[in-house]
């Protein structure tokens, strides 16, 4: 191992975390920079790294600019475990970041479809990625959107990621069966951390020249699932949605909390933990 030594002082935030880690990989003789932060749990040998670097460029799609930004896993190539996040440069929209992993192979983006593809290579500089943007045509098919709140949507198969403004009631979208793969709300006045999507079991199928529906978004409901284990009461905790996707909410000063009740009377409460 090379390099030279540093020290970095930690904070706490619910985890110990360390910021600013600076690491470099080296892939097929490109040295890779990468800026990290560690978080570490208090009093356990674990915790998780994430990466806060990334490389970024623009692109224009239907006369409107994109930002690109390529976030990779540490292994100098784009792959499962890689995120793209897209931001739109104008308009309305332009504080809503779209998340998008893994990396889709074609993306759907302002009614045109793009096969995409990224290459590490030296630049003038150091490192830098090469992003090509082939457009592709394909059956498209309908999809009505009732998405309330919500700024995109995002869909996905083995083959296209199709990302749609959730202020448009229509849209033509490339035919085939999708996951629901991402949603992302309005900004909310006054919250610190917005509720983000987790995951959703439910799949749209839309068919070359027919019409489909999906409803997602708000309002969110909170749910808790009760399982009984002999004299203990198993709580799974779940913030839903209109499609059944389910988000986070991150708050650590004011955590959710239940009560449990016999009649009227009250014989017991207490907070949720994240997860």
């Amino acid at each position: 191992m090379n390099g030279k030594l540093t020290t970095h002082r930690s904070f706490y935030n619910g985890h110990v975390v360390f910021t600013n880690l600076a690491v470099t990989s080296i892939r097929n003789g490109l040295e890779i920079p990468y800026t990290l932060d560690l978080f570490t749990y208090e009093h356990a040998c674990a915790g998780w790294v994430h990466v806060r670097s990334g490389w970024k460029g623009e692109v224009v799609v239907a006369e409107q600019p994109w930002r690109v930004v390529l976030v990779d896993n540490l292994n100098g190539q784009v792959g499962p475990d890689d995120t793209l996040f897209l931001r739109r440069l104008t308009g309305v929209k332009t504080n809503s970041t779209i998340a998008l992993t893994p990396v889709p192979k074609t993306v759907f983006l302002d009614g045109h479809a793009f096969n995409i593809s990224f290459v590490f290579k030296a630049g003038e500089t150091g490192a830098v990625v090469e992003a090509v943007f082939s457009e592709t045509n394909i059956p498209f098919g309908t999809l009505n959107v009732a998405a309330r709140g919500c700024s995109y949507v995002h869909l996905s198969n083995s083959l296209v990621t199709a990302v749609l403004d959730a202020g448009a009631s229509t849209s033509s979208i490339p035919a085939g069966t999708y996951r629901i793969t991402g949603c992302v709300l309005d900004q909310a006045p006054g919250v610190l951390y917005q509720p983000s999507f987790i995951r959703c079991d439910r799949t749209v199928v839309v068919k070359a020249g027919e019409t489909a529906s999906l409803t997602i978004g708000l309002p969110l409901r909170n749910t808790v699932q009760v399982n009984r284990e002999r004299n203990q009461l198993k709580l799974i905790y779940q913030l839903l949605g209109q499609a059944g996707e389910q988000y986070e909410y991150y708050n650590w000063h004011d955590r959710p909390r239940f009560a449990i009740w016999n009649g009227p009377v009250r014989i017991g409460t207490g907070a949720l933990p994240f997860g």
